[in-house]
């Protein structure tokens, strides 16, 4: 991640010493090697990604915060998001909306539990995080109002659906064809998005500036970056043509009498490139869910009758996670990794790609 990089390089003093930013060659750009040895664990810096976007197959199982993916709820809040979630998934199609919503509440019952989970008061680890809704209830959550404020203030004013009410909004589908086609146009919004807001606050007048923490990173046009063949290379031009053309309709508009200005953030060529500045800068990394470091470590550790409360809590929807996976054709140890009496977890983990920022050290 070139650009924060460099920046850490000559404004961190430490790192001075310890690490130098050179050119790898012009295919990958800049890199940071080191110039002695370090221990395992031990921080080089510390900053704020530019963008953090949790992975939509992810999202239903890993409630996160859509600003810094700390998980959210307490503990029992997430045992019960996938005691619904189960719930949902195996409900039969053919039931009535009376039917479904009685199987719902009879199975919830049975899956939730009856006793709320024992968590050491002064564990930091298990604190539950505060669940802070979206402003206009789009489905988003935060784990604090501080979150949600930094997220709706640099991007998520101008990408949320919350308002619309209408299917066959451009930003709607802007959505649904990266759900459906490649979740990177999600970051794409995102970067665009990012620009926009720092054109606002610069008062409209400099899109150089606005843009500047992208385009210091090392890029190159998308297919490149993934070394696409001539066949695959059209699909995904079709692809990005059409992503953008819906992000231009849904955003453009909203900058009235600077659209000649800021064009240039959606045309395909630039578009290309912001998404081979993504793949190639992008990190994706894994969050352990609180269930899953519960029931490795905390667990086996809580007396009893403690231990056998929190085990009638827990074991129906282990169990029901396990004949999940036995009837899709997992292996059988996928299974047996989350039965209880291993203790442990066969909660997902939550994965965000971070991008490094050129400009926030």
């Amino acid at each position: 991640t070139t650009g924060h990089m460099e920046r850490c390089s000559s404004e961190n003093h430490a790192l001075k010493s310890d690490a130098s930013v050179r050119v790898i060659n012009e295919s990958k750009g800049r890199g940071l090697f080191a110039n002695r040895g370090f221990s395992t664990g031990e921080v080089l810096f510390s900053e704020v990604p530019l963008l953090a976007s949790q992975h939509v197959g992810n999202r239903a199982e890993a409630w996160t915060c859509g600003w810094c993916c700390r998980f959210v709820g307490s503990l029992d809040d997430q045992l019960r998001r996938h005691a619904e979630l189960l719930v949902h998934r195996r409900l039969d199609p053919r039931l009535t909306a009376e039917q479904r919503s009685q199987r719902i509440q009879a199975e919830l019952a049975a899956l939730s539990g009856l006793e709320r989970l024992p968590v050491p008061a002064d564990d930091p680890r298990y604190t539950p995080a505060a669940v802070v809704p979206c402003f206009s209830q789009c489905g988003e959550v935060y784990c604090s109002e501080a979150c949600r404020g930094e997220a709706f203030e640099r991007h998520h004013r101008l990408l949320c659906v919350g308002p619309i009410t209408d299917a066959g909004h451009p930003l709607v589908r802007f959505k649904q064809h990266a759900v459906r086609d490649n979740e990177l146009f999600l970051m794409a919004g995102q970067a665009i998005a990012t620009v926009l807001t720092n054109f606002d606050r610069n008062g409209r007048r400099d899109l150089a500036q606005a843009v500047q923490p992208f385009v210091a990173l090392h890029r190159r046009p998308y297919w490149l970056v993934k070394q696409l063949k001539p066949a695959a290379t059209k699909k995904v031009q079709r692809m990005l043509a059409d992503s953008v053309r819906l992000l231009r309709q849904a955003l453009l508009p909203l900058f009235s009498g600077h659209e000649a200005q800021l064009e240039m953030l959606f045309t395909p060529d630039f578009y290309a490139n912001l998404l081979g500045l993504l793949e190639m800068n992008m990190h994706t990394i894994e969050l352990p869910s609180p269930l899953q470091r519960y029931i490795a470590t905390l667990l086996p550790a809580l007396p009893e009758p403690q231990r056998s409360a929190a085990q009638r809590s827990l074991q129906p929807v282990v169990d029901a996670l396990r004949r999940e996976q036995l009837e899709s054709g997992d292996d059988d140890d996928a299974a047996e990794d989350e039965d209880m009496d291993d203790d442990e977890s066969g909660e997902d983990d939550a994965g965000a790609d971070e991008v490094a920022s050129a400009d926030e050290a």
